[in-house]
């Protein structure tokens, strides 16, 4: 973004019936400072930013969620490609051999297990 985001606090402000009554006058303030805070009853309500300025925060948005969904889909894709090394192993093959051999029966003195095993 080329214009530097200040806090609420830094920013110029107007009332909202300078705003309403000097409009011409505020738009040339955002203009010039990129955006001023709009206060009523001296609290700070809304902001008021330029057009350009506005279209710099929803492209640098886009490009933060973008990265994200990539970050995520690159972490999906490495524990699925690290399950799938494990798959591969020769002794996985074994015991899933092993497990089909005994038709779902459990071999004598073991208990069936939920989940991941430990």
């Amino acid at each position: 973004m080329s214009a530097q985001l200040r806090s609420l606090d830094e920013l110029p402000k107007r009332n909202s019936t300078q705003v309403k009554n000097n409009w011409s006058e505020v738009l040339r303030q955002v203009q010039q400072a990129g955006s001023i805070a709009i206060t009523r009853h001296l609290t700070i309500e809304m902001v008021m930013i330029s057009a350009g300025a506005y279209r710099e925060m929803v492209d640098l948005f886009t490009e933060l969620r973008a990265r994200e969904r990539r970050a995520k889909l690159d972490d999906l894709k490495r524990r699925f490609d690290e399950r799938l090394a494990v798959l591969r192993q020769r002794e996985a093959r074994e015991r899933l051999d092993a497990m089909l051999a005994g038709r779902g029966k459990l071999a004598k003195g073991k208990r069936p297990l939920a989940g991941d095993p430990l």
